[in-house]
């Protein structure tokens, strides 16, 4: 542990649990080695296995919803996260160049039914963001933009419990 420079983690959006058991893992990691601690977005750990000059990442959301990003080849968001409907979304985007990125087949599905014509740029990408993650990461320390305070999550969407509280 001594020979790690920072701790890194994806900040979501994602599984809610996961989010904030990942952050807190290594915050307590960082906080006990006095190492520097770094979310990163999901969404923009998935943009970062393109090649476009355009990049939109996108996760199912599940309840038909997709989470959904823009950014630039230099990694920089282009327009804020979202969860909204594929179609929607689809339509925020700016017409022709977009690289459309997935894990999985269920957010492609999601793409190609709202749009079947963006299938052609449609690539898959690992499913494992660590190393992506990591990377990001280690260019946000080199480049000394480290943040001082806590980690926050990335939800996008308000868990279950904050959106239905009022009915308990």
């Amino acid at each position: 542990l001594s020979q790690v420079d920072c701790f890194a983690a994806a900040s979501g959006p994602g599984s809610f649990t996961g989010i904030r058991v990942g952050l807190a893992a290594i915050q307590g990691l960082s906080d006990a080695l006095s190492k520097p601690a770094i979310a990163v977005s999901t969404l923009r750990a998935i943009a970062w296995h393109g090649s476009g000059d355009l990049r939109a990442p996108v996760i199912d959301a599940r309840r038909g919803e997709v989470y959904g990003g823009l950014y630039t080849g230099a990694l920089d968001a282009a327009q804020q996260e979202t969860v909204t409907g594929p179609a929607a979304w689809l339509d925020s985007l700016p017409p022709g160049g977009v690289e459309f990125l997935c894990r999985d087949g269920r957010a492609a599905a999601a793409l190609t039914a709202a749009r079947p014509a963006i299938s052609n740029s449609l690539k898959l990408v690992p499913a494992e963001l660590a190393g992506s993650v990591g990377r990001i990461a280690a260019g946000v320390l080199a480049a000394g933009h480290v943040p001082r305070a806590p980690l926050e999550a990335n939800y996008v969407r308000a868990s279950d419990a904050e959106m239905f509280w009022r009915e308990w």
